[in-house]
C-alpha cells in the first residue's frame, strides 16, 4: 500500500452460514459431514484502494453489502477471506447508537467513546463544550441514552466522532434520521474536514448528495462491485436500474448515463461555451433514460428577441423552448426541468401544475412547448436536467404510477452572469423593492432578553 493510500482491500469477502434450525448448528460442531449450513456471501472479492483526502461514496440497495464493507474497514467485523490494510485513526458512525451504552448518560458516553477513539481524558474535557454545543441536546446530556430519540442519539454520536480529528471518517446512513438543520450542520462540518485532507467514506441513498459531496462513487450489488467511477455516472446508472425495477421504465427502455467526460466536470470551473454540451438532436439513445414514447428532440433558451442564449444575466427573463416528438399515442404527460450546479446539487425545479391545455399526442406528431423563466442565481455555471413523464392509467400526480418517457440528466449547460457588486448569500437571490412608510403611532419597545 502506497504512502498516499489509507485504505486497501484485496479480494475481501465475507460469508455467513445460515441454518434452518438451531439444532443444525450444534450437530455441525460434532459432525461436520452432516452440515446443513447454507452460505450467504455478504461481500465477494472486493478490491478497493482509497487515497488520502479522498471522499468515496457508496450506494446500493438494502442488503447489497454496504454496511458490511464499512464494518470491515472500521475493524468491527472480520473478513472471511482477503487482505485489508488501513492506516490512521478511524472515526466511524455506523449503526444508530453503535458504541453507546444506553444505560450511561450522554456525558458518560462522550467520555467513554472519546477514550475508545484514542483521546485522553484531559483532551475530552477540552472538547466537551464543543461536542455538546454541536449536538445541541440541552439538559439531556445528563440523562441516560435510552431516553433519547433517534435524532438526539445521532446528534451526539456525530459530534463525538468528528471531534477527534480522525484520518478516516466513516458515515453509514446515520444522518438520514436527523432533521434538515442538523443535516446541514453535519455536511458543513464534513466539507470542512474534507478541506483539511481527511478521508471520508459516505453511504447514502440520496444520489444528489452523493454527486455533490464525493470524488468517487462505488455501487455495490449483491455483495459485489457493480460499477465504480465518477459520481454522476455511477448514480445515473444506479437510478436507472431502480426505476426499471419499480416499473417506471419499460423493459426495452433506453439505458446508460450521458458520457460527457471532462466536459461536464473539470472543464466547467469557469464559463460554459456553446460547444460545451452535446446538442440534444445529437444525443444517442444510449444517453437517455425513458421508454421513448415521447422524446425531447430539441431544447434551447431564447432571449426577448428570440436569440439563442447560453450566457444569461442574473434575473434575466428568457424562454425555455422544448421540441417534443411522440412515438406512440399519448394522452397525459407533464414537462419539467431541474436546475443543478456542477456538483449535482439541485437548485430549483419547475413543473406545470395546470397542464389541462396540453394536446393529446398521436404517434409521429411533433409539438413545441415554451415557458418563461428567470434565473436569480449567483454567478457560475449550471446545467438543466430535462424530462417528460406520464402516468399509468392516465392518473395524473399519482407518484406511485409514474412513467418516464424521456430523461436527459445533462440536457443543457449555461452560465449565469452577475455584473453588479452586490453580495449574494446562498444559491438563489431575488431582487425586490421594499415599500417603506413612517408610522405615526407609537409602538412599544421590543422585549430584550437579559
Amino acid at each position: 500500500m502506497s504512502r498516499d493510500s489509507l485504505i486497501s482491500l484485496e479480494r475481501v469477502s465475507k460469508c455467513y452460514r445460515r441454518y434452518d434450525h438451531p439444532g443444525d448448528r450444534l450437530k455441525e460442531i460434532f459432525w461436520k459431514q452432516a452440515s446443513k449450513a447454507q452460505e450467504f456471501w455478504a461481500l465477494r472479492d472486493i478490491s478497493l484502494t482509497v487515497q488520502r483526502g479522498e471522499t468515496l461514496g457508496i450506494i446500493g440497495r438494502n442488503g447489497s453489502g454496504k454496511s458490511t464493507l464499512l464494518q470491515i474497514i472500521a475493524g468491527t467485523l472480520a473478513p472471511s477471506s482477503g487482505t485489508l490494510k488501513v492506516q490512521g485513526r478511524i472515526a466511524a458512525l455506523l449503526e444508530l447508537g453503535s458504541g453507546f451504552n444506553i444505560e450511561f448518560t450522554g456525558r458518560e458516553n462522550v467520555y467513554f467513546n472519546g477514550q475508545v477513539l484514542g483521546l485522553k481524558p484531559v483532551e475530552i474535557e477540552e472538547k466537551f463544550a464543543e461536542i455538546t454545543a454541536f449536538a445541541d441536546i440541552g439538559d439531556f446530556i445528563d440523562q441516560p441514552v435510552k431516553t433519547y430519540s433517534s435524532g438526539m442519539m445521532v446528534r451526539l454520536a456525530f459530534a463525538v466522532a468528528t471531534s477527534v480529528e480522525p484520518d478516516i471518517l466513516i458515515v453509514d446512513e446515520a444522518l438520514a434520521v436527523g432533521d434538515i438543520h442538523f443535516q446541514a450542520k453535519c455536511f458543513k462540518r464534513m466539507r470542512n474536514m474534507m478541506d483539511r485532507g481527511i478521508t471520508v467514506l459516505f453511504v447514502s441513498h440520496d444520489t444528489s448528495t452523493m454527486t455533490g459531496l464525493c470524488d468517487r462513487c462505488l455501487w455495490l450489488k449483491h455483495g459485489q462491485i457493480a460499477m465504480e467511477g465518477k459520481p454522476k455516472d455511477v448514480t445515473q446508472a444506479y437510478r436507472q436500474e431502480v426505476w426499471e425495477d419499480q416499473g417506471f421504465l419499460a423493459a426495452t427502455s433506453m439505458t446508460s448515463a450521458v458520457e460527457l467526460d471532462n466536459q461536464s466536470s473539470s472543464g466547467f470551473e469557469g464559463d460554459v461555451t456553446q460547444s460545451s454540451a452535446i446538442p440534444i438532436n445529437q444525443i444517442t439513445e444510449s444517453e437517455r433514460i425513458g421508454n421513448g414514447d415521447i422524446q425531447i428532440i430539441d431544447f434551447q433558451l431564447l432571449d426577448a428577441r428570440g436569440r439563442f442564449r447560453q450566457d444569461i444575466d442574473h434575473d434575466e427573463l428568457v424562454t425555455a423552448e422544448y421540441t417534443l416528438k411522440a412515438h406512440r399515442d399519448v394522452a397525459v404527460y407533464d414537462i419539467g426541468l431541474i436546475v443543478k450546479d456542477l456538483k449535482g446539487n439541485e437548485v430549483f425545479s419547475i413543473l406545470d401544475l395546470q397542464p389541462q391545455n396540453y394536446p393529446v399526442l398521436n404517434a409521429g406528431q411533433v409539438i413545441q412547448a415554451k415557458v418563461n423563466l428567470c434565473f436569480p442565481l449567483r454567478a457560475g455555471a449550471y446545467y438543466m436536467t430535462l424530462g417528460v413523464i406520464g402516468y399509468q392509467d392516465n392518473q395524473r400526480y399519482d407518484l406511485q404510477r409514474v412513467i418516464i418517457y424521456d430523461h436527459l440528466e445533462y440536457g443543457y449547460f449555461f452560465n449565469v452572469n452577475l455584473y453588479s457588486k452586490r453580495v449574494i448569500h446562498g444559491p438563489v437571490h431575488f431582487d425586490v423593492k421594499f415599500t417603506v412608510n413612517v408610522l405615526e403611532a407609537a409602538y412599544p419597545e421590543p422585549l430584550v432578553k437579559p
